[in-house]
């Protein structure tokens, strides 16, 4: 079983808002609304110096968090440009889904053959569905993430399991 991060980042403090320690957060999230569900943030990868959540709200692409800790102007702005953490045990997946993080690193293999593609390196999104992104040997290709090509994730095995579509992997016979 592989280990893994039990502090995941969530977003990053940008700005300063108004006088009262309000702070500015980018939000790492699909759903900036998101941050707000956590009782504490935390300002190291290790869950130091936890911040707790007195309120917020989002804000066009920012949420405007206020943290028990900051009281004033001045007591928030030396975080500024300092990354968020959320505890991973804060939040229960469904089944089935994954942080991203928990797959990057895994080993892209084909469900039927067991033929190794590659390693999968990153995951974007693009609007309609993720974009898995598998190297090997320096050579980088991006596998949709669409029912019937990707068939399993197993992280704790460091695998993922795909049925590529013809033609992805150009020298597939």
């Amino acid at each position: 079983m592989r280990e893994r991060e039990r502090y995941l980042e969530i977003g990053k403090i940008v700005t300063t808002q108004g006088l009262k320690g309000e702070v500015r957060v980018l939000p790492y999230t699909e759903d900036p609304e998101e941050l707000l569900d956590y009782p504490v943030l935390y300002l190291g990868q290790q869950g130091q110096s936890p911040l707790h959540i007195a309120g917020g709200y989002v804000k066009k692409n920012v949420v405007v968090v206020k943290f028990e800790e900051f009281d004033t102007i001045d007591t928030a702005s030396p975080y500024i440009g300092k990354t968020l953490y959320f505890d991973r045990e804060d939040e229960e997946l469904p089944d089935g889904e994954y942080y991203i993080t928990d797959l990057i690193g895994c080993r892209v293999l084909d469900v039927n053959t067991g033929r190794y593609y590659g390693d999968l390196i990153d995951i974007t999104n693009y609007g309609s569905k993720d974009i898995y992104w598998v190297q090997k040997e320096g050579k980088t290709v991006l596998v949709p993430n669409a029912p019937g090509v990707i068939c399993k994730k197993d992280p704790d095995k460091g695998e993922i399991l795909i049925a590529p579509l013809k033609g992805l992997f150009e020298d597939e016979n």
